[in-house]
């Protein structure tokens, strides 16, 4: 049970926002947390297009789950920069978080029946 615990406190560190190059002041997010996101986005793609009354592969998901999270990370990226410096990594995760849901929502819209 200890075990379990630290390697889920583990996990948690690992999937953080953070600047990872803090001489470059830039965003950036872990890749176990782009990982997961993937993971939730191509959930979300198979869920969203079953109501449509659509079945989609796992791998179809999965692609395109990758192109949504790498367009909402571009775009969290680039906004992330102000003319006065960086937003704040929270700010940024929200930009991310909702480019990924409007892209989510896109990308079923584009499966066909």
């Amino acid at each position: 049970e200890r075990e379990k615990k630290e390697r889920e406190r583990e996990r948690r560190s690992s999937m953080s926002v953070r600047s990872v190059n803090m001489d470059e002041d830039e965003w950036e997010l872990s890749e176990v947390a782009r990982a997961s996101v993937r993971e939730g986005l191509a959930n979300s793609v198979r869920s969203l297009a079953e109501l449509k009354g659509v079945k989609v592969p796992e791998e179809v998901a999965l692609e395109k789950a990758k192109k949504v999270e790498e367009k909402a990370f571009t775009a969290a990226k680039v906004d992330s920069r102000t003319t006065t410096g960086r937003r704040p990594d929270d700010e940024t995760l929200q930009i991310y978080a909702r480019k990924a849901g409007r892209l989510v929502i896109q990308a079923v819209d584009s499966i066909e029946q």
